[in-house]
């Protein structure tokens, strides 16, 4: 257009801060979906970033942010091989092989999502002279707890593993013969202890199957109430690459009587784009949207329906950031629902206003 309007050419200028803009729109959305865990976006996003105009700052940021994914995926790449090192290093042969098969499910299982667990593995290992039995109890606890459980006695890691998987089976039986004989078991374990066990629990994969998706990220299942109730169907949304490591922060969207649980996920999440995924607020900021469907239409779900629905989803046993205002403004509340017992979970008292997540 420049060149077939001579005359405006002082709006070269123009079009050049607005590339600037674009592309420091693209930077500030690539933060976002790597801080919801979107990584494999996030790094198309760095790859395709419009460099022509962009600012020195905003350029020196990308190549920082393309160097830090080169070196978490460097270093998962070679965690598998040093893990495998250490075990074979260690003289005791059920320890070793009792490790080995830790480190089978970690080369499974490890993504950008859970690399920071072996933080202070890495920290402590690298250039350091320590046993071999040492170095894998740092690696096993902080892939069972997280970084800060980075215990470094073999026997008590190695137990820890036994009472997670006793703890999922114990989790997915309704068997009370069974459900006693692990809980025998259990408590024959050294690991076994109230501060390991929600340490575990909460970082361990869900034990339940959330079966088939009805479309991409989105499931339907029904939540049994707790007292002598009609079972109550639940729609959950998943945001995009999902990692059931990794906690996440729920939306509980309760739908007004003139509405749908099915318009609450669209709400939230968005409409299904070219591709099948939801392009919303929620799928932006990384956010699992459970909307269940009130049973009574003339009065707010149940005390049992408010407890099971956070525990309905597979990977919701952690604690979730709150509930926020519906679209037609019905419920407001941001309490932190894991700063309180179930006990005294409450309903949000009815409103007028509306919210954002």
């Amino acid at each position: 257009m420049l060149e077939d309007f001579p005359d405006l050419k002082h709006l070269a200028d123009e079009r050049g801060r607005l590339a600037r803009l674009a592309a420091e729109s693209v930077l500030d959305e690539l933060t976002l979906r790597e801080t919801a865990g979107q990584h494999r976006l996030s790094m198309q996003l760095l790859d395709s970033f419009p460099a022509d105009d962009a600012d020195a700052v905003v350029l020196e940021q990308v190549r920082e942010r393309r160097d830090r994914y080169r070196d978490r995926i460097a270093a998962a790449r070679g965690l598998s091989s040093r893990l495998k090192e250490l075990a074979s290093d260690l003289e005791d042969s059920a320890d070793r092989e009792a490790a080995l098969a830790v480190i089978d499910e970690i080369t499974a299982r490890l993504s950008f999502g859970t690399v920071d667990r072996f933080a202070t593995f890495q920290r402590m290992t690298d250039g350091s002279e320590i046993p071999a039995d040492r170095a894998m109890a740092m690696a096993i606890n902080g892939w069972l707890g997280g970084a800060a459980f980075a215990d470094d006695n073999l026997k008590l890691a190695l137990s820890a593993v036994r009472v997670r998987d006793r703890l999922q089976t114990f989790l997915t039986t309704d068997d009370e013969v069974k459900r006693r004989e692990l809980f025998d078991a259990l408590s024959q374990e050294e690991a076994f202890d109230a501060a390991t066990v929600s340490t575990i629990a909460r970082m361990m994969p869900p034990p339940h199957s959330a079966g088939e998706p009805i479309s991409e990220g989105l499931y339907a299942f029904e939540v049994a109430p707790l007292e002598d109730q009609e079972p109550v169907r639940c729609l959950v949304q998943l945001p995009p690459e999902y990692d059931p490591l990794r906690p996440y922060p729920v939306v509980v969207s309760l739908h007004a009587a003139w509405t749908t649980p099915e318009q609450q996920i669209d709400w939230w999440a968005g409409m299904p784009g070219p591709t099948g995924t939801r392009l919303g607020q929620a799928t932006r900021h990384g956010m699992i949207v459970v909307a269940p469907n009130g049973p009574h239409r003339s009065r707010p779900p149940t005390a049992s329906l408010r407890v099971n629905t956070l525990r309905c989803w597979p990977a919701c046993g952690r604690p979730a950031d709150g509930l926020r205002s519906t679209p037609t403004g019905c419920f407001s509340q941001a309490t932190p629902w894991g700063a309180m017992p179930p006990g005294i979970w409450r309903w949000p008292t009815p409103t007028s206003g509306q919210g954002s997540c």
